[in-house]
């Protein structure tokens, strides 16, 4: 019995050490953020390349834009290429539009961010 605990005991402290234990937390010196996805993020610059970019931060996946009395915040949750990760607000001076812009804006640019990725893999549609 005392070999039994001694073995459980040994196991426990064996699988706490993550050099040891192959299921156990890798920690890493470098905390890499994931950038934002590069289809959406390049399908969201071409969609805006009619009105003048006041504020692009890829590392944190905003492009925010003036155009006339419109201003457009769009940002890149996630580095998946799914419409959840993308984020579209429109502004008329200084108020909330309909969100029906908001989404037609969305939809162009997540179409746009299908046809760049198809693209990379040689797929026709």
């Amino acid at each position: 019995m005392k070999k039994l605990c001694a073995i459980f005991v040994v196991s426990l402290f064996v699988a706490s050490c993550s050099w040891v234990n192959p299921f156990g937390k890798k920690t890493s010196d470098v905390s890499a953020e994931p950038e934002p996805n590069k289809f959406l993020w390049q399908a969201a610059k071409e969609k805006l390349s009619f009105a003048t970019i006041e504020k692009e931060d890829k590392k944190n996946g905003v492009l925010v834009a003036d155009w006339e009395q419109f201003r457009i915040e769009v940002k890149v949750l996630s580095p998946s290429l799914r419409a959840d990760c993308l984020k579209v607000d429109v502004y008329a001076k200084s108020e909330k539009t309909t969100d029906v812009l908001d989404d037609k804006l969305e939809m162009a640019i997540f179409n746009r961010a299908r046809v760049l990725y198809r693209g990379s893999l040689n797929i026709n549609d």
